[in-house]
């Protein structure tokens, strides 16, 4: 069994929402000589996510047209005001 590894990936986009193939860069962070086991996939980024889903054209503008709010109105949590818990001062 070959050890545990661990690969770091940066994923730039251009636009407010994008959806990226990372299929590829997974497959290549994956030892040769592995034939089974677990990959595990992880964001730091707290408005970024992952989805695993086949690489579908009209999935893909579903999931992106699933997100529209018109023009850029701005979201609750954009304010940064300190009421959230992770911003407030720790006790």
């Amino acid at each position: 069994m070959p050890p545990d590894t661990q690969t770091t990936c940066s994923v730039r986009t251009d636009e407010r929402l994008e959806a990226v193939d990372v299929t590829d860069r997974v497959a290549s962070a994956v030892p040769d000589d592995v034939d089974a086991g677990t990959c595990h996939l992880f964001s730091q980024h707290t408005t970024a996510g992952i989805l695993v889903n086949e690489d579908e054209p009209r999935l893909r503008t579903d999931l992106e047209s699933s997100h529209e709010t018109g023009p850029d109105i701005g979201h609750r949590h954009d304010e940064l005001d300190g009421n959230t818990v992770r911003l407030a001062p720790l006790a």
